[in-house]
């Protein structure tokens, strides 16, 4: 289509005879144009050189094609998943999706059970100097920064005891060039050591670090926005 497009302009008396292909040969021009722009800068991000030579063939790999009468299944978005396979209700106690809910769900129980665990949660967070307020000079220059959304998380224990757990949207962050994988211990693997420690009568030692997420350094420029749950710590937050 590009070389159609640059023929129809270059032929001055096509152009003439029909006006319609020079209109489109123009736009056609224009939005090669614009491809080959984004594509350069896909290569200035990314550190690499495309080959643009038209002569070479270029390999797509495809889905296997369906047999007749059947579909093709997508799978499941980890992020469509509902966190909370019983739903609204757990152990006999509803959990709210939000800090209003959750303040609303404390004064219809008569008790400052949720509230009693956001503080808790932003407390041990903001104590760690997790969070820097920014002044009026700093936010003004912020283009280097990614906005990232936070919330709080709610959970009910099986003894009753009520769970805040504060959590920021990683998933709209631009982490091109970062590590964002992290490992974990499968289950068979810890049974596979308890089993050794029994077979040689050895004591089981266990241990939790709390929120030992925080202790590690970003690399990353991102800003949030501070939620009711902060001033629910401390009213003095901006």
């Amino acid at each position: 289509p590009v070389a159609l497009a640059t023929y129809i302009i270059a032929n001055k008396s096509l152009s003439e005879k029909r006006p319609d292909l020079k209109s489109w040969a123009i736009k056609m021009k224009a939005t090669a144009d614009r491809i080959l722009a984004l594509t350069k800068d896909i290569e200035k991000h990314l550190g690499i050189t495309l080959d643009r030579d038209p002569s070479k063939e270029v390999t797509l790999q495809c889905h296997r094609p369906l047999k007749p009468g059947t579909s093709r299944k997508s799978n499941v978005n980890r992020n469509r998943r509902k966190s909370n396979p019983m739903g609204k209700q757990k152990y006999g106690v509803r959990v709210p999706r939000n800090v209003k809910e959750a303040k609303k769900l404390d004064k219809e129980n008569g008790n400052t059970l949720l509230q009693d665990a956001i503080v808790k949660e932003i407390s041990v967070i903001w104590s760690m100097g997790t969070f820097k307020l920014m002044s009026k000079v700093q936010r003004k220059n912020m283009k280097r920064y990614q906005y990232t959304p936070l919330r709080i998380i709610f959970d009910v224990k099986q003894d009753g005891h009520r769970k805040a757990r504060l959590v920021i949207g990683g998933h709209v962050v631009d982490a091109t060039g970062h590590d964002v994988y992290a490992s974990n211990m499968k289950t068979i693997s810890a049974r596979v050591l308890m089993l050794i420690a029994i077979a040689n009568q050895l004591d089981v030692i266990t241990g939790d670090i709390g929120n030992a997420y925080l202790f590690a350094k970003s690399d990353m420029d991102v800003y949030v926005s501070l939620g009711e749950e902060f001033h629910m710590y401390n009213a003095d937050i901006p």
